[in-house]
C-alpha cells in the first residue's frame, strides 16, 4: 500500500507541503494528519454506538456516488497494528465507499481521503464516536444507552476501579467533552440492564427516552403495590413484569396494553376490582402515600379516589385554573370506582405462591 503523509509542523495538523509516501507500519504520529489511505487498509470501528441501520443510507450513498466524500474521513489505528480503524463517525460513509467500490471498480472509490488521529485508549475512540453521531442526530436512545455504559466498562478497565458511581462517570463523561446527567445515565442503565434482555425489538424499534421514563415509573409504582399487598417478595414482583414485558414486546409496543395486564395480575390476586387496583396505581404513580385498607382490613375507595382526584387537579393548575380535561377524566374514573364498590369491599390477600401469567 502507499499511503501518502505530510511533514508534521510545529501546530496540532500536519501541513500538505512535501509530502512523502511511507508504508502502513510508520510509526504513530501525535498530531492530527492529513493521508490518503486506500479502503482495503481501514476497517469500521468494532464499538461502534450506531448497532441499527443508518435512516439515511440510501441517500448518503446517493450523495456519495454522484459527489463523492464531502470531507476526510477521522481514523485512528491501534498500537501494534498497520491497519486502520474509523476513529471518529464515518462508520457508514466508510462502508458506502467500500460497497461503491465492489460495485464499480472505479479508481475514484479505491481510497480516501482521511485524517489519522494519534491513539490514545479505546474510551476516547468511543466517545468520539459518540460525539459525532449526537452532532449528526439519528442514534436510538438505546444504542446511545449501550455505548455510554461500554464506555463506562472501558474506563473502569483503564482506570483500574471495579465498578464507577453515576456520579464519578458523570464527571469522567464530562471532562472527556460529552455531557450527561446523572439521572439519565440512571435511565439508560435502567433501558440497558433491565428492559433490554427483555423487550430488545420495541427498543430497537425505537422506544425512547419517554417511554423508558414511563416505564420505570409504572415499575416503581406496581412495585410498590405488590410489596404493599404482600404479593410476595421483589424476585416474584421482577419475574411477573418480566414476563409481562416479554409477551407486549414489538414494534408497536404500548405502555397501555403492559399497564392493563400488571393491573389484571394484582386485581386477580387479590380477588379486587381492576378498578381498585388501578385508583391504588394511579395514587402510587403521583407519589401520594395513600393508605389502600382501612383497620377491618377492607379497602377504603372513597379516601383513595379523593385524594387522587384533588391532588390530580391541584397539580395541573396554572394561576389558580386547574386542565379541566384532566379533572373531568379523574371524576369519571371516580364514578367508576363507586359503581363497582361492592365488588372492592374485599380482604385482602396475604401472599400469592404462583402468580397467574
Amino acid at each position: 500500500m502507499r499511503v501518502t503523509m505530510s511533514k508534521r509542523p510545529a501546530d496540532k495538523t500536519a501541513s500538505n507541503a512535501n509530502s512523502s509516501f511511507v508504508t502502513g507500519a510508520e510509526v504513530q504520529p501525535d498530531v492530527l494528519t492529513p493521508m490518503r489511505v486506500e479502503i482495503t487498509r481501514i476497517r469500521a470501528y468494532d464499538r461502534n454506538p450506531r448497532r441499527s441501520e443508518n435512516p439515511e443510507y440510501d441517500r448518503i450513498k446517493a450523495s456519495m456516488r454522484a459527489e463523492g466524500m464531502d470531507q476526510p474521513l477521522v481514523i485512528t489505528r491501534r498500537p501494534g497494528e498497520t491497519d486502520f480503524v474509523v476513529g471518529a463517525g464515518g462508520n457508514t460513509r466508510l462502508r458506502i465507499l467500500q460497497e461503491l467500490y465492489e460495485e464499480t471498480a472505479e479508481p475514484r472509490y479505491a481510497s480516501v481521503q482521511c485524517l489519522l488521529k494519534p491513539w490514545h485508549q479505546e474510551s476516547d475512540v468511543l466517545l468520539a464516536h459518540l460525539r459525532e453521531n449526537d452532532l449528526r442526530a439519528g442514534l436510538s436512545f438505546i444504542d446511545k444507552a449501550q455505548a455510554v455504559f461500554d464506555a463506562k466498562q472501558l474506563l473502569e478497565a483503564e482506570l483500574g476501579i471495579d465498578s464507577l458511581s453515576q456520579r464519578h462517570l458523570e464527571t469522567l463523561l464530562r471532562d472527556r467533552g460529552y455531557s450527561l446527567s446523572r439521572g439519565l445515565i440512571s435511565k439508560m442503565g435502567y433501558a440497558v440492564h433491565h428492559l433490554l434482555p427483555i423487550m430488545p425489538e420495541a427498543l430497537h424499534s425505537g422506544l425512547g427516552r419517554p417511554q423508558v421514563e414511563r416505564i420505570r415509573a409504572l415499575d416503581r409504582a406496581a412495585r410498590e403495590m405488590w410489596m404493599q399487598h404482600k404479593l410476595g417478595d421483589e424476585a416474584s414482583f421482577d419475574a411477573v413484569f418480566a414476563t409481562l414485558c416479554a409477551r407486549y414486546d414489538g414494534p408497536d409496543w404500548d405502555l397501555d396494553s403492559l399497564r392493563r395486564a400488571i393491573e389484571t395480575e394484582i386485581a386477580e390476586a387479590l380477588e379486587v376490582s381492576i378498578h381498585t387496583v388501578r385508583v391504588d396505581l394511579d395514587a402510587n404513580l403521583l407519589g401520594l402515600n395513600i393508605d389502600s385498607s382501612t383497620p377491618d382490613g377492607e379497602y377504603d375507595t372513597d379516601a383513595a379516589e379523593k385524594e387522587i382526584v384533588t391532588s390530580t387537579i391541584s397539580s395541573v393548575q396554572v394561576n389558580g385554573v386547574a386542565d379541566s380535561q384532566t379533572r373531568d377524566d379523574f371524576q369519571e374514573k371516580s364514578t367508576n370506582v363507586k359503581s363497582d364498590r361492592e365488588a372492592t369491599v374485599v380482604p385482602a390477600s396475604s401472599h400469592v405462591s404462583a402468580p397467574h401469567l
